[in-house]
């Protein structure tokens, strides 16, 4: 379940933040949030989180593909 995904990769970007794969695990985690877009107007959170996410990797590790 999308539940399931999220949750294995919050828990991998905190429990391991110095990964070579950290800027791969929150695009990842921005995706899964972006995939749960279905209506702008009834639930905003999956918009929220899904830009949230994609503005940190954009930050935080500017020069990732």
């Amino acid at each position: 379940p999308q539940w399931r995904k999220e949750f294995e990769l919050n828990r991998f970007i905190e429990l391991h933040p110095k990964n070579k794969n950290i800027a791969y695990a929150n695009f990842l985690l921005a995706i899964c949030y972006y995939e749960q877009i279905v209506d702008e107007k009834k639930d905003l959170f999956s918009i929220i989180e899904s830009k949230k996410r994609f503005n940190y990797i954009i930050k935080e590790y500017p020069n990732t593909d």
